[in-house]
């Protein structure tokens, strides 16, 4: 329903091609007693008109497979008329249906003269004929069109009439520009053509003069070539560039979202506490960054675990309830609250005495003193294990000799936070409940079983305090973990990939 207009300065031209054979008159100001009569009638009321191009011939159509009523049709040419600026009942005017067409469409001449002899003079802009478009469509029913506003904001897919598609290659370069803004945002004219060249149209795009003090954007290919306006106004050069801009905010804005996302995943009630307590243990214990270095650590006994462990492959920490790593909930949990923070701060009742073992408790004074015995002995089991620390000692000149690297498993040191989830995964393996507490005064964590079983772990050891099956089953699954790099050939480089620096990904 988008009116097309056309200006004529030869009655005969226009009035017989409205007019043709097959056509239907509808109507109109002037008496129609004939074509010849018609035509004579028209030419008189213009003859003195002024301008040289003295008659408007304007379209209307329907979408296919639409037809409307003589009745109907007349309606629609008055509000066009008047939507251009005229008096439909003050001008001569007359139109007629062609039905010769896939569409239901009309022609209307119009002697830019009123019957009292004012002149009257019609412009036609972008504007205007959009405005009649959305009255004509709202007037009969039909579906709102949706032009381009160039007052809006930058769309990556802006609306573009197909009228202006007239070519394959026009309809082409419009697939491929929507294509790529759609699925990459170039941010200049470089990317944009980057990707062009990707696609089937194979079309590149340059800066060219227009011929008329102007510049735009020469799309080019082995076929044809066509300035950028000519798809419409939406690719216009300066709102080509403003997409340009908008598609390279977008990409900062996804990069920003990632980690936004990223932030609201660690402001969730578990996981804040989670990482609050293991930024508070890497900043106390001094553990290796992710840039590398070791920070001093805020005591001087690092007990056990100075040995070093090998490196660490990806870990993800097994998930469980809110502020439990994998643990259970309710009294249960308290209970292994408690003695995780006895077993952590190396304190206890020494003078409980010991519960029989089938009511499943253990005297937790007496096993953090044998867990003391064991960490003295922590040579022989190092030795045991294949393992030495990586701790220099003093040569026959007094200068420090440090051990060769033949004679260390590993000298990358294990942050707290993947040391935290290799014990989390040892234990997801063999338990059914557990507690982690980090220990004071050194980087290994203290943990206890839902069976009252203990121990402390390092980063290559583990001290049973508290006796009991599960932590034995943990204990096996731990140091399988610690030995599975020396099952691979001992000539060969051992090159484990994590995706993360320092710890598991969360």
């Amino acid at each position: 329903m988008r009116p097309y207009l056309e200006w004529h300065g030869d009655l005969d031209v226009v009035f017989n091609y409205i007019m043709r054979p097959g056509s239907e008159p509808l109507g109109g100001t002037i008496p129609n007693l004939g074509n010849r009569d018609l035509k004579k009638r028209l030419s008189d009321l213009s003859s003195s008109i002024p301008a040289p191009k003295p008659f408007l011939h304007m379209t209307l159509s329907l979408p296919a497979g639409y037809r409307a009523t003589r009745k109907v049709w007349l309606r629609l040419v008055k509000a066009a008329l008047r939507a251009l600026g005229m008096d439909p009942n003050a001008m001569p005017w007359f139109a007629a249906r062609h039905s010769d067409s896939t569409c239901d469409h009309i022609h209307c001449v119009t002697a830019l003269q009123e019957f009292s002899g004012r002149n009257i003079v019609v412009t036609g802009n972008r504007e205007k004929s959009e405005d009649i478009h959305r009255e004509l469509c709202r007037m009969t029913g039909l579906p709102q069109p949706a032009y381009f506003d160039p007052n809006a904001g930058p769309r990556l897919l802006p609306i573009t009439p197909s009228r202006n598609l007239t070519n394959e290659d026009k309809k082409q370069l419009h697939a491929d520009l929507q294509h790529v803004f759609l699925n990459h945002q170039p941010g200049n004219l470089e990317e944009l053509n980057l990707h062009l060249a990707k696609r089937p149209g194979g079309f590149q795009g340059m800066v060219a003069d227009t011929g008329h003090g102007t510049t735009s954007i020469l799309w080019q290919n082995q076929r044809s070539e066509f300035f950028s306006g000519e798809l419409g106004d939406a690719w216009a050069p300066r709102f080509v560039s403003a997409r340009m801009r908008f598609s390279q905010a977008l990409r900062a804005l996804r990069h920003d979202l990632d980690l936004g996302n990223l932030a609201a995943l660690f402001n969730t009630p578990s996981m804040e506490k989670t990482l609050a307590e293991t930024i508070r243990i890497i900043r106390a214990c001094g553990t290796p960054r992710s840039d590398g270095n070791h920070p001093e650590p805020a005591f001087a006994d690092r007990s056990e675990c100075d040995i070093p462990a090998p490196a660490a492959g990806p870990i993800v920490p097994p998930s469980g309830p809110e502020g439990n790593l994998g643990g259970t909930a309710g009294a249960t949990a308290e209970r292994l609250d408690q003695n995780a923070e006895q077993l952590s701060n190396g304190t206890g009742d020494h003078e409980r005495h010991a519960r029989a073992t089938d009511e499943g408790d253990r005297n937790i004074g007496e096993t953090v003193q044998r867990a003391a015995d064991l960490v003295g002995d922590k040579a022989d089991r190092n030795d045991r294990l294949g393992i030495q620390a990586d701790r220099g000692t003093l040569g026959t000149d007094g200068e420090e000799a440090r051990p060769d690297a033949d004679d260390v498993a590993t000298a990358t040191q294990l942050t707290f936070a993947s040391l935290l989830a290799r014990v989390d995964i040892a234990a997801a393996n063999c338990a059914a409940g557990w507690r982690i507490k980090a220990m004071r005064g050194h980087r290994g964590v203290a943990i206890v079983f839902a069976d009252q079983s203990a121990a402390k772990v390092g980063p290559a050891i583990v001290n049973i305090a508290i006796d009991g099956a599960e932590v034995r089953l943990f204990e096996a699954a731990y140091q399988a973990q610690i030995m599975m790099p020396q099952l691979a050939d001992p000539d060969e480089e051992i090159e484990i990939e994590s995706d993360q620096d320092d710890g598991p990904g969360f």
